[in-house]
């Protein structure tokens, strides 16, 4: 079996939101890709170097973890280690996944555009990560406001 594992940058965050929210359910960050995702082109697949681009955070405001919220603040504070997210049917990513993607039809970087996917993410938000190895394996802590 190969061997894969999640970007650096992405356990930091998840790591972050866990500690914030320790009633937020483990098991609901996922990263690696199921039956549905391995069909086609997805960051939550192994890249190339065997790591996961994706993590999904579970939406539970009743503990606190809005992730409406946290999606907001981290589109209004970007960090050059995300490349996009998606959250309650919007996304918003870098100037170059705008460029890439104009079917979202973002006014700009880090600006909403509407996620029609089938999958809203109205129940968890996704972060995507550069595709750069220098910033998905950064492991510095992210501005989450919180």
């Amino acid at each position: 079996m190969a061997q894969y594992r999640i970007a650096k940058a992405l356990d930091t965050l998840r790591t972050q939101v866990q500690t914030a929210f320790p009633k937020a359910p483990k098991r609901e960050f996922g990263w690696i890709g199921d039956a549905s995702h391995r069909a086609h082109k997805s960051d939550h697949n192994p890249n190339k170097n065997g790591v996961v681009l994706a993590l999904d955070i579970p939406h539970r405001p009743r503990i606190g973890l809005d992730t409406y919220a946290l999606a907001d603040y981290m589109i209004a504070h970007p960090d050059e280690r995300a490349r996009y997210i998606i959250s309650n049917s919007r996304i918003a990513g870098t100037a170059d996944f705008v460029k890439q993607n104009p079917k979202y039809r973002c006014p700009g970087p880090w600006q909403w555009g509407r996620y029609r996917g089938k999958n809203k993410h109205g129940q968890h938000m996704h972060v995507s990560a550069s595709h750069d190895e220098d910033l998905y394996d950064g492991t510095n802590k992210w501005d989450l406001g919180f």
